[in-house]
């Protein structure tokens, strides 16, 4: 009898101290603006409700999968912000559970590395005829939300502008294209 309750009380243990677990996994990139599918499971308490932050936004749900309301599902996406943002999932008899996102791949504000390449200018004459050599290098997202500034990932797309009535590869600037 002794040992019966020893394992009944191990094994109560186990499954009320199951690890929460998340995905998407929190330590990736992930792009602004785009639905994103989560999964949560094993949360300390039932789920009872969901609060963001940084700009982050719940689309749909959150459903509960099973497991007493302790495994949810929901569809959500990140705000096209350099910032951490954040589901905070609360749970009934239990403290919220805080899922934290802090790489958010997003270009406002100061959402690239300072000293980086993303703006940059060619001193030409007003009547170009030569082709002028121009190259950027990549650069890093950041997140200075965090302390110390999180440097993440690379740049290696970028958009020109150039005059009116130029040439890049062959292709006419309307100067807004």
């Amino acid at each position: 009898m002794k040992n019966y309750i020893s394992i009944l009380t191990l094994f109560i243990t186990i499954i009320t101290n199951a690890q929460t677990t998340v995905l998407p996994d929190i330590t990736k990139e992930y792009c602004p603006n785009q639905e994103y599918t989560f999964t949560v499971k094993s949360l300390p308490g039932s789920y009872s409700g969901i609060q963001t932050t940084g700009g982050a936004t719940v689309i749909f749900g959150p459903t509960s999968t099973g497991n007493d309301g302790k495994d949810i599902t929901f569809t959500a996406k990140f705000s096209d912000n350099c910032n951490t943002q954040s589901f905070i999932i609360n749970c009934s008899y239990a403290s919220p559970y805080s899922i934290i996102y802090k790489k958010i791949k997003s270009l406002t504000g100061s959402g690239f590395k300072e000293g980086g390449n993303v703006v940059s200018q060619v001193v030409a004459p007003m009547c170009q005829t030569t082709s002028i050599p121009f190259s950027i290098t990549g650069d890093q997202y950041q997140n200075t939300y965090e302390t110390p500034t999180l440097n993440f990932g690379t740049i290696n797309n970028y958009d020109y502008r150039i005059p009116a009535g130029w040439r890049l590869n062959g292709t006419l600037s309307t100067g807004s294209n």
